[in-house]
């Protein structure tokens, strides 16, 4: 996919300071990971380029086409991506295999057998068929966020948006959904991912985003940039993060 950003920013009424600041980019990937310290508008960006906010001012365009603005628009954009959030966000009342069945036919129009036959298809390619009638609470955090990212494959969206989607979890699972996603990467799944994973962001995904305090201060190749970055910014951010992790 070929993302292009140009001047964005986004202001929220009674901030002083603006959530993202004269943001500028433009490369071609299939996996971006956009790092850098909490509060830095790392999630507000991926809000922004999945049609659940609107820019204060300046354009997104993805493959050449700029993000619609009517509601119904923005409305079918959202639709033809894939969200996958810190927590999940999976119904409790419902099983794993109803949480992706349901939007299926009401969200996408899918006829109830062949929603029936993609869902257990995905569950199945997840590893996660034994655990189908089991809702949330009886879920691992790892199973959990694995039926997530089954839910948001479901429609064959043209790219997944995660935001931080392991930070939640303990480290067994935490290894358990990178691994998963890694897989659907070599698949051929395009993703953009914000993550405090270095380890995955390195050598995971195609291209590195760097946001700091609302701007972007470097972006580029995965390997270049953590092996030499450009800026002081993104050298002593790296350096803490790297300090205990090994990536």
């Amino acid at each position: 996919m070929k993302l292009e950003i140009k001047d964005l920013s986004l202001s929220f009424p009674g901030q002083a300071e603006p959530v993202l600041s004269h943001i500028h980019f433009c490369d071609s990937f299939d996996s971006l990971a956009v790092i850098g310290s909490s509060g830095g508008g790392k999630s507000t960006l991926l809000r922004l380029l999945g049609g659940l906010l609107s820019p204060s001012s300046g354009e997104i365009l993805v493959d050449g086409k700029a993000l619609p603005k009517t509601p119904a628009a923005l409305q079918q954009y959202r639709k033809e991506l894939g969200f996958v959030f810190q927590h999940g966000g999976l119904f409790r009342h419902m099983t794993a295999l109803q949480n992706i069945v349901t939007p299926l036919i009401h969200v996408h129009g899918y006829r109830p057998e062949a929603a029936q036959e993609r869902a257990l298809a995905l569950l199945e390619q997840l590893g996660l068929e034994k655990d189908m009638h089991k809702h949330p609470a009886q879920l691992s955090g790892g199973q959990r966020q694995r039926v997530a990212i089954a839910r948001a494959l479901s429609a064959n969206p043209r790219f997944l948006l995660l935001d931080e989607p392991t930070s939640a979890l303990d480290p067994e699972y935490t290894s358990e959904v990178l691994s998963t996603l890694n897989t659907l990467r070599q698949e051929g799944v395009q993703m953009i991912i914000v993550t405090h994973e270095m380890g995955f962001a390195r050598h995971a995904c195609e291209k590195v985003a760097f946001l700091q305090r609302g701007t972007l201060v470097e972006w580029g190749e995965s390997a270049a940039l953590f092996r030499s970055p450009q800026t002081p910014q993104l050298r002593q951010f790296l350096g803490k993060m790297l300090e205990w992790s090994g990536a």
